[in-house]
């Protein structure tokens, strides 16, 4: 709400945990007050209806919280924290709600009980023990109202991660099955191209083989040519009573004066 503030606690991560755990071994406070971490604060401007009955929901359950039962509380939170997500689900989902973002600087500390058991520890055992111990400062600290919204984001979180696994396991399937029709339409195209080359050396080799037999004598075309021609000039030499010289001829000449 306009003019009010809220504390919040951050629940870090392990690694980071020990990290900062460490440094403040070794340098103090200090060592946590340089620290860079943010924290993003996203805001949003809503109507009066919705600010009242928040207001009045957060009012209630402050009062159940302290005289209230246990199962009020948390019907009470559950309410609360689903109005919350609903109003942030909308604004999300690209409605006329503008957000406003604004990063604020981490202030990191230690609680005491912590450091002195810290202190009268030591190696591993210690750093186990601040960590423990700051877990539960930290759930304790927290307000019925703080938790169920920690858990309501927890949740939308969940189903975020839910969803974008299976948008990532639809992509692989996707891509799975263009790769397998990929590497089949590899293997048909290597098969046909080698079928080709196959088919191509086949018939270079029967092109050979037909030339290399051919080729040992004359074509027979050449041979009934070069007959006729003799024929013809046999018979015009006839006509022109030009074949005596034949008859000198060591053999043809011979055959020619035998009588039939």
């Amino acid at each position: 709400a306009p003019g009010s503030s809220e504390t919040v606690n951050i629940l870090l991560v392990e690694k980071d945990k020990q990290m900062l755990l460490q440094s403040f071994d070794r340098l103090g406070q200090s060592a946590l007050d340089h620290s860079k971490d943010k924290f993003l604060v996203q805001s949003s401007i809503v109507d009066e209806t919705f600010a009242k009955n928040h207001l009045d929901k957060k009012a209630k359950l402050s009062e159940e919280s302290v005289a209230g039962s246990a199962a009020e509380v948390s019907k009470a939170g559950k309410e609360l924290a689903e109005s919350l997500t609903a109003m942030w689900n909308a604004a999300s989902s690209g409605e006329d709600m503008p957000i406003f973002n604004k990063k604020l600087q981490v202030r990191h500390t230690v609680a005491s009980s912590a450091t002195s058991d810290g202190k009268s520890g030591g190696g591993g055992s210690s750093s186990s023990s601040r960590a423990q111990l700051s877990d539960k400062t930290s759930l304790e600290n927290m307000t019925p109202e703080q938790m169920f919204v920690e858990i309501s984001s927890l949740r939308r979180k969940y189903d975020e991660l839910v969803t974008f696994s299976v948008n990532l396991t639809a992509e692989r399937d996707i891509l799975n099955n263009t790769l397998e029709q990929t590497k089949r339409d590899l293997n048909r195209e290597i098969a046909t191209r080698a079928k080709g080359a196959s088919g191509a050396n086949t018939k270079s080799g029967g092109d050979v083989a037909t030339k290399q037999s051919g080729g040992g004598g004359m074509p027979f075309f050449v041979v009934v040519f070069f007959v006729l021609i003799f024929f013809l000039a046999g018979v015009k030499l006839s006509l022109m009573n030009k074949v005596e010289f034949l008859m000198d001829a060591p053999v043809l000449g011979d055959l020619m004066k035998m009588e039939l």
